[in-house]
């Protein structure tokens, strides 16, 4: 059986291999005719055909033109849109979608094809690599007007997704089919500067996060993560499995260092919930290498 079906999304896009597995976003709705569809992405709900089986990724879409409300929400989260020309304008409300994700629902995984940008104008999304033992190291968040730049990278170089894709919060956005994505980049220079920009942040994060793991103590690491988490309300609602994940280090660890921290005054840990109770010192220990 087939992993992954050629054909058309929204536009005339690259043929990618059969063995390739699919991700979430290949089931939007092609803007062809039914009769040269797959039989599983034909219309299923009759003629307006608004909401897809969720399957699993658990995600929703609109398979009809973006209308005026979803543009300008892309135009407020990002400006670069705005200066598309009028034909590039054109294509994307006739080609993009709107999508949504379940909060938990998976949005690529390791070694799925890659059949558009989606750019987030709600929620949050987070990108991982897992070890084999089932491990996971946090790369980066997404957030609104923001885009996961292992896509682009998957979308220029006709590669596979190296790491995972889930939905921190639910998740609203506009996802750019890869040809035209393509075409964006090519003739608008804002757009072409947005998109690089934010590879070149993305870049900066990831020797970042090269440098702590390879260097850096774990406690240190543990402070400098609880501080982002909960730089606005002074406390984090998080268990200690997800801080792990996001450490790439086991549970067991990461409980006996807040522990460590409550001894000294530092948090105070409840359910799923712990609070910053001296963010200066745990600003200085996430200094120190």
């Amino acid at each position: 059986m087939n992993l992954y079906h050629c054909y058309q999304i929204t536009y005339r896009t690259t043929r990618l291999p059969r063995e390739y597995r699919r991700s979430a976003f290949d089931e939007v709705e092609p803007a062809h005719s039914a009769a040269t569809q797959p039989r599983e992405h034909r219309q299923v709900h009759g003629a307006d055909d608004s909401e897809r089986p969720r399957g699993p990724h658990s995600f929703r879409y609109t398979g009809a033109m973006l209308t005026t409300e979803q543009m300008e929400a892309m135009r407020k989260v990002l400006p670069a849109s705005a200066t598309l020309s009028s034909r590039l304008l054109a294509e994307l409300t006739r080609y993009g979608r709107f999508v949504e994700f379940d909060r938990g629902a998976t949005l690529f995984d390791d070694g799925d094809a890659c059949a558009g940008l989606l750019v987030v104008t709600e929620g949050r999304a987070r990108v991982s690599k897992q070890s084999p033992d089932g491990r996971e190291l946090l790369l980066y968040e997404i957030e609104p007007g923001e885009f996961c730049v292992l896509t682009v990278n998957c979308l220029l170089g006709r590669s596979l997704y190296p790491a995972r894709g889930d939905a921190v919060e639910e998740i609203a956005g506009i996802l750019i089919p890869g040809d035209l994505f393509e075409r964006l980049i090519a003739s608008n220079p804002d757009f072409r500067e947005a998109v690089f920009k934010m590879l070149g942040t993305r870049l900066a994060e990831m020797l970042v996060l090269v440098e702590q793991v390879a260097f850096a103590r774990l406690d240190s690491r543990l402070a400098a993560l609880l501080l982002r988490y909960g730089r606005t309300r002074g406390s984090v609602l998080v268990t200690h499995q997800q801080l792990a994940d996001d450490l790439g280090c086991t549970r067991e660890i990461v409980s006996r260092l807040l522990t460590s921290f409550q001894a000294r005054g530092l948090v105070t840990l409840g359910r799923k919930r712990i609070d910053l109770t001296d963010q200066t010192t745990l600003a200085e220990l996430a200094e120190e290498s």
